[in-house]
């Protein structure tokens, strides 16, 4: 008896100590903070859902702290996915489902636009709801389709997205832009690099020379705006 009490207390005392892992908590606030951060330029107002992993995707264990990511071509924008890569502990990998909502204004048309026929102020109108329920090329201010060329015909009430619009050559991917954040009497001006082609007044993806990812409206030329009011 004596002898298997020892052997009990070495193994304990020897045994190697359990590697502490990310909750399903954890990995619901890591997700929240990297997509607050990626949605911080959104036009309107923007609200998070994370869906917590289930107990078949606990494959982080034994994981400390990890990295969420975005997976190549995946937007915040509506449903998405995250990815969470272990960066202390396992090498592991983890993908969970959130949802990004935004509400806000958004145009549509006040009245029966034929293909070919560019918008004046008069054809269009504001519309408040959730953007993220259309396309991220939504048009969200009249003043970015104003002399714009139609290529289809559009009825009354229906959303105006980018797709639907000839406009300008707009910003390409890959192309050097100039970031504009004004507001409250200031204006501050970055460089960038944008990720996707976008027409103007559609969303447009940027990566900073300081390698921080941001969102906002394409305008003329090589500019986008961020700011947080339009």
């Amino acid at each position: 008896m004596q002898k298997s009490l020892a052997t009990l207390l070495s193994c304990a005392l020897f045994a190697p100590l359990p590697t502490l892992a990310m909750s399903s908590q954890d990995v619901v606030n890591t997700v929240t903070a990297f997509l607050q951060e990626r949605t911080l330029e959104l036009p309107g107002t923007v609200s998070l859902s994370v869906t917590p992993p289930g107990e078949h995707q606990q494959i982080l264990q034994p994981c400390i702290q990890a990295q969420a990511f975005l997976p190549q071509g995946q937007k915040t924008w509506g449903r998405v996915t995250v990815g969470l890569r272990c960066v202390s502990g396992s090498n592991a990998s983890l993908y969970v489902s959130a949802r990004v909502k935004v509400e806000g204004s958004y145009v549509k048309m006040a009245r029966p636009i034929s293909s070919g026929q560019q918008l004046s102020a008069s054809d269009m109108q504001i519309e408040q709801g959730e953007l993220t329920a259309y396309p991220d090329d939504i048009v969200v201010a009249v003043g970015d389709a104003l002399g714009q060329m139609t290529k289809q015909a559009l009825s009354a009430g229906q959303p105006l997205r980018g797709a639907y619009l000839k406009g300008e050559a707009g910003i390409q991917a890959g192309q050097t832009v100039k970031v504009v954040a004004s507001g409250g009497g200031f204006s501050v001006v970055n460089s960038g690099r944008a990720l996707n082609s976008a027409a103007r007044g559609t969303l447009i993806r940027v990566k900073l020379d300081n390698g921080k990812i941001i969102s906002g409206i394409a305008g003329t030329g090589d500019i986008v705006d961020v700011s947080t009011e339009r």
